[in-house]
């Protein structure tokens, strides 16, 4: 397929893209996202144990208004 659109010189192919000698380590890369997503992962926790107490909450005032549950008297 031809086009009449210039090409990068900057990007690659994709055969280049594969055979290109990569020097990295798979610990860096988890650090660094670690770090880049340090503010995050304390509002989507909150969230989280939000929605698992409302969850908890609701689940069981069903359970005591539809009596699934008998009370011992």
């Amino acid at each position: 397929m031809q086009t009449d659109q210039p090409i990068n010189s900057q990007s690659g192919s994709m055969q280049e893209g594969i055979a290109a000698p990569y020097d990295f380590q798979i610990m860096d890369v988890i650090k660094e996202a670690w770090q880049r997503t340090s503010r995050l992962k304390g509002p989507v926790l909150g969230a989280g144990a939000l929605i698992f107490t409302a969850l908890i909450a609701i689940s069981f005032a069903i359970i005591l208004f539809l009596d699934l549950i008998p009370l011992v008297d």
